[in-house]
């Protein structure tokens, strides 16, 4: 029975420490009592309720692509190019047409280093074979009620491949037939 009351009295206290608990103003953290006791919620800031890497917001005509989380300040997140990873900067790009909102790739001449730059495209699929392209999102534009709709793709790390082109050269095998 000692077992009980020690632990009745130990939830009650903790039951009053956190009836004490007020969420500071831009915590974003909302606690609320209930019948059966208090609830602790993390208070919805984004509107669009995605969190991740390579958030779209439009802002004044323009996509813009930032990290959801906040963790990474002026980047976008992490995108892999060719299996190795690079840390993307916050891009933008205007909205003139509707489309897929397009995280693009291409590596320098050595290979090694990758630049990022945002393309609003018909299809998410390059037409130069030393560029790669990565959909992040759709936009769609209304010119007749000069609005913009914005549809977000989730995203952990976007693969980008740059594969160039294949040349057809003979094989051993060739050689031997």
């Amino acid at each position: 029975m000692d077992t009980y009351y020690t632990w009745s009295n130990a939830v009650r206290a903790l039951n009053n420490k956190v009836e004490n608990i007020r969420p500071l103003p831009g915590s974003g953290i909302s606690v609320e009592k209930t019948a059966g006791g208090h609830r602790i919620s993390l208070l919805n800031n984004n509107s669009t309720g995605y969190y991740g890497p390579f958030l779209l917001k439009i802002s004044n005509a323009t996509v813009v692509v930032s990290d959801g989380s906040g963790i990474l300040n002026n980047y976008a997140g992490y995108a892999a190019v060719n299996g190795s990873p690079y840390l993307v900067e916050t891009l933008s790009a205007d909205v003139t047409v509707s489309g897929f909102v397009c995280l693009m790739a291409s590596l320098d001449d050595n290979g090694g280093n990758a630049t990022f730059e945002m393309e609003i495209q018909d299809t998410p699929v390059s037409s130069d074979d030393e560029l790669a392209v990565y959909p992040l999102g759709y936009v769609k534009l209304d010119n007749d009620s000069n609005s913009i709709t914005l549809i977000q793709f989730t995203h952990n790390l976007p693969q980008l491949w740059i594969l160039g082109n294949c040349t057809n050269s003979s094989s051993s095998e060739d050689d031997e037939s």
